[in-house]
C-alpha cells in the first residue's frame, strides 16, 4: 500500500517540478499507486481540484481504500472551483479589450471565432495564475506546464538591462499567452530612470489569438496606459512600419521580444522592416552630418573669435537636457530664461514625451536647423557625443557632477581650442585626465532669481525643520544597486567591491573629524587594489570613487543627519518633513514624508515657510539649494566637514604669502619641510581655525602652537596658482555662511535651538547671508561668467596665433 501523504508539495515550482516528474514516471508505470498519490498532492498545491480528484478516483479505482485516500479527499475538496466557465473568459477578454481602448465593436467577429474555439475545451485556473486546458475532442490535459514562471524566467536577464537606462520602445509579438506583457507592465520592470515610461508596441496578426490571450487573466487598468500601442490584424506590421516612420532614428533603438507560443509570429517582417529602417535612418544621418560639416568647416577660431567679440551679438546657443532629470533640466530652463534676457537666442533641445529617448538624428535636425554658434552640454563633453558635433562647433560643457565618464583620458583628449568646461572642475580631471587647465574655468553652482526670489517674511512652519533632497534610497537598497552594477562591470573584483561598502559604513557610521574625504580614498584603495598599486588603474579607480564611494558615503551621511534632525524635533516636539521622491517608502523615515516639489512656486514657497532647511554633503556645502533657499526668503543650515575648510585655507596661506609672514617649518635633520604662520597675524587662518574648533573638527592637539603649518608644496602651488576670481568668491561666501554650519548632533541641536528659539536672531542672520549673497551664484551670475570665458578664452586663442 502506497504510505498516505496529508500535506501538499510546499510551493508551486515544486509541484510543478513534481507534476512534471510524476506525469512522465506514470505514462511508463500507470500502475504507480504512489507515483499517482504524489502527482494528486501536487495537482492539490496547484488548485486543480477537479484533476487532483480525477487521480484520487483513479487511484480507488487502482484498489486503493477510500479510507486511506480520506485525508487527500478533505484537502481537495476544500478548494475551490477551479473549472473556468466560458463566460467568465469572456468577461475577462472584454474587460481587457476595453481598456486597450480598441473598438470593441470591431473584434466582435474575432470574439465569436474565440467563443467557438472555447467551447472545444474545459479550463481550470492554477493558484498562480497559469491556465491547463483539458482538449475534448483529444480527451487529454494540455498545458500542464508553469507557462507564467517560465515567460518570466525568460525575461530575467533582458529585464536586467532593461531596467538600467531608458531605450527605445519594446515590440511584444504576439499576447496568447499574455504573460510577457504582464511581466512588463509591472512597476519593476521600468528603467530605474527618472520619470521615463517604458514604450510598448503590442503586435498581433491574428485576431482571435489576440482575444485568447486577453481571456487568460485579468491585466488591470495599466492597460490603459497611453505608453502602449495596439497593432492587430493582418496590417499590424504595416501600421507599426508606419508609426516608426513618425519616429525618424528610433529604429535601432527598438527591442522586439518574440512569444514562442505565438502561433502566427510577425518577428521575422519586423526584423526584416527594422533593418531597412536603421540603414535608412544611418544613410540620413551621414549625408546630414555631412551636410553640417561643411558648413562649419570654414568657422576656424578667427571666425569664433569674431562672431564672439561683438558682445552685443546676438548668439545661437544650442542647450540639450533630458526630461528624466530630477534638477539638471530646470537648471538648462533657468540658464536658457537667462541667455534669453541677455538678448542670445536659445533652444533647449529634450525629448519631445516621457516615452522617448534622445538619439543622434534629433541632434543632426536641430544643428542643421538651427545653426547654433555654441552648444551647451551638462555633464557630457564635446568626447561623450562619439564624432557627432561638427568639429567647428564650440561647446561649452558644464559640470554639475562629478560623472565617472568624464574621467577618462579620451575626455581629455577630445578637449580642443573650441571647447570649454565650466562648473564643477575638479583637479583630477586636469591632472589624471588631460584635461587642458586653460580651457576650464571653475564656477559655484548657480540657483535661478527667476523662480527663487521673494521678500522677508517670517515662516508660517516657525517649529518646522525642513529638508528637500531626493536622495531617499534607503542605504541598504542603494548598497546593492551600486553592487549589482558594478560587479557586473568588473564581476573579478565582486569580493572587493562588497568589501568595500562594508568598510564604508563602518568608516561613516563615526565619520572622523578630521580628513573624512582622504581615508574614504583611502579605504577605496584599499579594498579595490589591494597590492596593487591605483595609479595604474586611473579610469577604474575614479570610476569607483565618484560612482560608488562617495555617492555611498554622501548618502550615510545625509541619512544620518536626517536621524539627529527626527531626534531633536522629537525630543523638542518640533516637526521634521521630508520633501523629495520616495521618502514615502523609507523604512525609517517614511513618517516623515512629505512629498515632492515642482521646481518653481512649490519649492521657493517650502523655502520660505519652514524656520530651517537642512543641507548635508560631503563635497558640496554651497549646493544650489542653499542659494536657492536664501534667495526663498529661508534659512538653510548645512552639515560640513573639515575638508570643506580648504577653502579657507587658500585664503590663509595667500593672506601669508602676500604678508611675508610664512617662518620656515623643519624637521628633525633641519630640511625645510613647509612653512606656518601665528593665527593671530592671518585673519583667515584665525577664523578658520576658530570655527573648526566651535564645531568640534580639531582633534586634541591639533593647532596647540597656535599656528597655521603649510608643506612646501602647498605654499608652492599657492605662489604659482593663487586663486581664480570665482575661486576667492567662493571662498568670501563659505567664510560669510559659517554662522549656519553644523557638524554633529550636538552643534545641530544648538543651531536649531537658536534658529527657531530665537526668531530676531535668525531673521538678522538670514538677511546679512542673503544680502551679501555674490551674484555668481545665481544663473545670471554664472551665464554672464560662462559666455564671459568662452569669449576671453577665444579672443586669447586668436591673439596667440
Amino acid at each position: 500500500m502506497p504510505g498516505v501523504s496529508t500535506h501538499p508539495t510546499r510551493s508551486t515550482s515544486q509541484a510543478w517540478a513534481g507534476v512534471a516528474s510524476l506525469g512522465s514516471r506514470l505514462r511508463s508505470e500507470p500502475s504507480d499507486t504512489q507515483a499517482r498519490l504524489d502527482l494528486a498532492s501536487a495537482l492539490t498545491t496547484l488548485g486543480l481540484r477537479t484533476l487532483a480528484l480525477h487521480e484520487l478516483k483513479t487511484l480507488a479505482g487502482q484498489g486503493v481504500p477510500m479510507v486511506e485516500l480520506q485525508d487527500h479527499l478533505r484537502l481537495v475538496e476544500k478548494l475551490p472551483e477551479d473549472a473556468v466557465p466560458i463566460a467568465a473568459s469572456e468577461s475577462i477578454l472584454r474587460t481587457n479589450l476595453s481598456r486597450t481602448g480598441l473598438p470593441i465593436g470591431v473584434f466582435e467577429p474575432a470574439i465569436n471565432a474565440w467563443r467557438a474555439q472555447a467551447e472545444s475545451e474545459v479550463r481550470f485556473r492554477v493558484i498562480d495564475a497559469n491556465i491547463v486546458r483539458f482538449l475534448k475532442d483529444k480527451g487529454v490535459v494540455d498545458q500542464m506546464q508553469d507557462a507564467r514562471g517560465l515567460f518570466r524566467k525568460m525575461l530575467e536577464q533582458p529585464l536586467i538591462e532593461l531596467t538600467k537606462r531608458q531605450r527605445g520602445p519594446i515590440v511584444i509579438d504576439g499576447v496568447r499567452p499574455p504573460w510577457i506583457l504582464e511581466r512588463l507592465l509591472e512597476d519593476d520592470a521600468q528603467p530605474r530612470v527618472s520619470g521615463f515610461r517604458q514604450r510598448l508596441f503590442i503586435v498581433q496578426n491574428d485576431p482571435v489569438e489576440f482575444c485568447e490571450g486577453l481571456s487568460i487573466t485579468d491585466l488591470t487598468d495599466r492597460l490603459r496606459d497611453d505608453r502602449i500601442s495596439w497593432f492587430v490584424g493582418s496590417d499590424a506590421a504595416q501600421k507599426l512600419n508606419e508609426t516608426i516612420a513618425q519616429r525618424p532614428g528610433i529604429a535601432h533603438s527598438i527591442l522586439t521580444i518574440a512569444n514562442p507560443q505565438n502561433a502566427s509570429p510577425l518577428t521575422k517582417p519586423i526584423h526584416e522592416s527594422l533593418q531597412k529602417f536603421t540603414a535608412k535612418e544611418a544613410e540620413d544621418n551621414l549625408e546630414r552630418k555631412a551636410r553640417i560639416d561643411a558648413r562649419y568647416a570654414p568657422r576656424d577660431r578667427a571666425y569664433w573669435s569674431e562672431r564672439f567679440g561683438d558682445s552685443a551679438a546676438t548668439l545661437r546657443i544650442l542647450i540639450p537636457t533630458s526630461r528624466y532629470t530630477t534638477y539638471l533640466r530646470h537648471a538648462c530652463a533657468d540658464l536658457r530664461g537667462v541667455l534669453e534676457a541677455m538678448g542670445h537666442e536659445c533652444v533647449l533641445l529634450t525629448e519631445p514625451d516621457e516615452t522617448s529617448l534622445m538619439v543622434n538624428a534629433d541632434y543632426l535636425r536641430t544643428i542643421e536647423d538651427f545653426d547654433p554658434d555654441l552648444l551647451i552640454s551638462m555633464n557630457h563633453s564635446r568626447g561623450s557625443f562619439n564624432g557627432l558635433l561638427p568639429e567647428n562647433l564650440p561647446v561649452l560643457t558644464w559640470i554639475q557632477d562629478a560623472m565617472g565618464h568624464l574621467f577618462t583620458p579620451e575626455q581629455g583628449s577630445s578637449i580642443g581650442e573650441l571647447d570649454f568646461v565650466v562648473g564643477m572642475v575638479h583637479r583630477e580631471l586636469i591632472e589624471k585626465f588631460g584635461f587642458p587647465e586653460e580651457q576650464t574655468r571653475w564656477l559655484p553652482m548657480a540657483a535661478g532669481t527667476a523662480k527663487f526670489s521673494a521678500p522677508s517674511t517670517k515662516p508660517t512652519r516657525p517649529r518646522e525643520i525642513a529638508y528637500v533632497t531626493h536622495q531617499s534610497e534607503c542605504v541598504d537598497a542603494q548598497i546593492e544597486r551600486l553592487l549589482s552594477d558594478f560587479i557586473q562591470e568588473v564581476p573579478e573584483r565582486a569580493p572587493q567591491f562588497r568589501e568595500l561598502t562594508q568598510r564604508l559604513k563602518i568608516l561613516m557610521q563615526q565619520p572622523p573629524v578630521d580628513h573624512l574625504l582622504p581615508r574614504i580614498l583611502s579605504v577605496t584603495d584599499e579594498c579595490i587594489f589591494q597590492s596593487e598599486h591605483p595609479d595604474a588603474f586611473p579610469v577604474l579607480r575614479a570610476n569607483i570613487i565618484h560612482g560608488l564611494s562617495i555617492p555611498l558615503a554622501e548618502r550615510i551621511f545625509r541619512h544620518q543627519s536626517i536621524r539627529w534632525a527626527a531626534d531633536i524635533a522629537h525630543r523638542r516636539g518640533w516637526t521634521l518633513r521630508l520633501y523629495g521622491n520616495g521618502w514615502d517608502k523609507h523604512p525609517e523615515f517614511a513618517g516623515y514624508a512629505a512629498g515632492p516639489l515642482e521646481h518653481g512656486e512649490a519649492l521657493a514657497g517650502c523655502y520660505k515657510d519652514a524656520a530651517v532647511h537642512l543641507h548635508a554633503s560631503i563635497q558640496q556645502p554651497l549646493h544650489q539649494r542653499v542659494t536657492e533657499c536664501l534667495l526663498s526668503g529661508g534659512l538653510p543650515i548645512t552639515r560640513v566637514v573639515r575638508d570643506a575648510f580648504a577653502v579657507m585655507n587658500n585664503q590663509a596661506v595667500l593672506e601669508a604669502i602676500r604678508t611675508n609672514t610664512i617662518e620656515p617649518d623643519f624637521d628633525e635633520h633641519g630640511n625645510q619641510i613647509g612653512g606656518s604662520v601665528d593665527l593671530e597675524s592671518n585673519p583667515p587662518a584665525a577664523a578658520m581655525v576658530r570655527t573648526m574648533r566651535s564645531l568640534g573638527l580639531i582633534p586634541d592637539g591639533d593647532y596647540a602652537d597656535d599656528r597655521q603649518h603649510w608643506v612646501n608644496k602647498k605654499i608652492e602651488d599657492a605662489r604659482r596658482d593663487g586663486l581664480s576670481e570665482p575661486q576667492q568668491i567662493n571662498a568670501d561666501r563659505f567664510a560669510a555662511m559659517i554662522d549656519l554650519f553644523f557638524s554633529n548632533e550636538q552643534t545641530l541641536e544648538s543651531l536649531l535651538v537658536r534658529t527657531i528659539e530665537n526668531p530676531d536672531w535668525r531673521e538678522e542672520t538670514r538677511s546679512r547671508v542673503r544680502d551679501s549673497l555674490p551674484d555668481l551664484y545665481t544663473m545670471h551670475g554664472f551665464a554672464h561668467a560662462a559666455i564671459g570665458f568662452v569669449r576671453d578664452r577665444l579672443a586669447a586663442t586668436q591673439q596667440r596665433t
